[in-house]
């Protein structure tokens, strides 16, 4: 019996019998994406902006993608400053900051792998641009759980561009 207006409660058990296990047990947090290689894009950053998003690792086979377009011309410089906050301590999230592709033709590459080898707590980093070359295209942040997916690993990414 399918019912789609029942609850479906964080227990790995598809209690709405729709196919699908834990879909709206996440409560105000969106989940991105749970299918790898469709990121959520957050839109265009320039110098100064910073953004917030919340997400959540349920599974080993989860990956949250982030895609954003930066612009940068070929005399400026830029920096990417990210933090990724656990919100549980038993998760022990890793993040990574891919080009997929900029301006000056460079395509898919992984700049920065952060991972602090503990459950919990703080992954942060930042990325430099080259001065002289045209940086403005499109990058991607990936994260993953390393251990502690459940319905419970809950994290916020926080991102700044600075010139």
């Amino acid at each position: 019996f399918i019912s789609p207006v029942a609850s479906d409660e964080c227990d790995g058990i598809d209690n709405n019998c729709d196919g699908t296990i834990d879909e709206n047990a996440i409560g105000a947090i969106y989940e991105p994406n749970d299918t790898p290689w469709n990121g959520y894009y957050l839109g265009d950053m320039y110098a100064g902006d910073y953004m917030e998003v919340q997400g959540l690792i349920t599974d080993p086979n989860d990956v949250d993608i982030y895609e954003f377009f930066i612009e940068d011309g070929w005399f400026d410089d830029f920096a990417i400053e990210y933090e990724l906050h656990a919100m549980s301590v038993q998760a022990d999230f890793m993040i990574e900051l891919w080009l997929i592709e900029n301006y000056s033709g460079q395509t898919e590459q992984l700049l920065v792998s952060t991972n602090n080898l503990n459950s919990g707590g703080l992954e942060r980093d930042d990325f430099q641009g080259d001065w002289l070359i045209d940086d403005s295209g499109y990058y991607e942040f990936r994260i993953t759980a390393l251990s502690g997916q459940d319905c419970n690993a809950h994290y916020q990414l926080d991102i700044w561009a600075s010139p």
